[in-house]
């Protein structure tokens, strides 16, 4: 099956080792193809419900979406050494959610995602949400980063080309 051309590309991250294959395959995809990447990273938040009131596990902090934002930021700058157009997307929520309406938001073509998934599922419940609702072509890719090449610092964890 052929690929169709996409001039979006957009690539959740959690700075994970599978995350970072997965951006390292995004990266490739978008030299082959001149798309623009949107590197996103979503501060997750986790709701519950009790007898009709909804909770929240966990505050978002000031320092939170500052050190993200850092994050977010110093990855990009590693990424545009390629040459390559990025756009960088922080939001908090729900990722599922927060990926799909970015997919609206950005007019993306592709999205590109991680999928670490549990042993015995093919893919993770993020990915399997995301796959079933995007409005646009979805790869899935599964593996991982050896773990000698991925380091503490987000800024030296990805072994991608410097030119494309």
């Amino acid at each position: 099956m052929t690929a169709r051309h996409a001039e979006k590309i957009l690539i959740p991250t959690d700075y994970s080792h599978e995350s970072m294959a997965g951006l390292t395959v995004g990266i490739r995809r978008a030299c082959e193809s001149g798309a623009t990447l949107l590197v996103m990273h979503v501060l997750e938040t986790h709701w519950y419900d009790v007898n009709g009131v909804a909770y929240t596990i966990g505050t978002l902090t000031e320092e939170n979406w500052v050190h993200a934002r850092k994050e977010l930021d110093d990855l990009c700058e590693v990424i545009r050494q390629t040459d390559l157009r990025v756009i960088s997307i922080l939001r908090h929520g729900a990722v599922a959610e927060e990926i799909l309406k970015a997919v609206e938001d950005y007019q993306v073509d592709l999205i590109l995602m991680s999928s670490g998934g549990e042993t015995n599922r093919p893919v993770g419940k993020t990915t399997a949400r995301v796959l079933e609702k995007a409005s646009c072509e979805v790869w899935s890719v599964k593996g991982r980063l050896p773990a000698r090449r991925v380091q503490a610092s987000v800024r030296r964890a990805i072994p991608i080309p410097l030119a494309c």
